[in-house]
């Protein structure tokens, strides 16, 4: 029915590899198996579960990396909805944050560690994203994902349910969102598997930028 139940089947795979990350393309970084994920998207959730409520818009400001897709499946086990957006690099950028921000209505910015040092100055000039709380979700220690994970909540979702939000880049106006459901998203993979023929040993390799739909969905 959702995201999270796909997710959540393959956690049984307890030592299956999810993502290997690369660092610079090349040299492995760190690993997520499908237990290691679930455990801490449901830490992830339980944490904004405690903040916000199902439905809720939050932002997603991050590099492509562990970070990113932590925070992305926790969201959706959290029953909110992540909104993916590229990080500010100038002032046009902080302009399309910001029309992002208010036309989603965000109750929340997730980073991380080293992405907040060079988004705070940038977010204190601008007054309406001053409203907007703002937090770093580097990776917790293995107990404290533990303790957090048992304090989940499943949220009430279903196929109809909305699993994030896709913005236009903005590179001709404003940024246009694009409501993307469950049953898109399961749908949309269930063909990309059958026409490339994936199966259960598939690697697939991705080098977009997952606030990119083709890097986020068209993998």
């Amino acid at each position: 029915r959702s995201m999270v139940e796909v997710v959540r089947e393959h956690s049984t795979k307890v030592d299956a590899s999810a993502f290997i990350f690369l660092k610079d393309g090349e040299v492995e970084e760190s690993t997520l198996t499908f237990s290691m994920l679930d455990a801490q998207a449901r830490a992830m959730a339980a944490l904004l579960q405690n903040r916000l409520n199902e439905g809720d818009r939050v932002l997603l400001l991050f590099p492509s990396g562990q970070h990113f897709i932590v925070a992305f499946l926790g969201c959706m086990y959290a029953g909110m909805i992540a909104v993916p957006v590229s990080l500010p690099r100038r002032q046009q950028g902080l302009e399309k944050l910001w029309a992002i921000a208010s036309n989603c209505a965000a109750k929340l910015i997730l980073t991380d560690e080293l992405s907040l040092h060079g988004l705070m100055p940038r977010l204190d000039a601008s007054p309406q994203m001053q409203a907007i709380p703002i937090v770093a979700v580097d990776a917790p220690r293995a107990e404290n994902v533990a303790q957090l994970a048992e304090k989940w909540l499943p949220p009430s979702q279903h196929r109809s349910s909305i699993a994030f939000l896709q913005y236009t880049s903005g590179s001709t106006g404003t940024p246009k969102g694009i409501a993307i459901t469950h049953d898109n998203l399961l749908t949309n993979q269930q063909m990309i598997k059958d026409a490339f023929a994936h199966g259960p040993e598939t690697v697939h390799v991705n080098w977009l930028p997952v606030h990119h739909d083709m890097g986020l969905v068209g993998n």
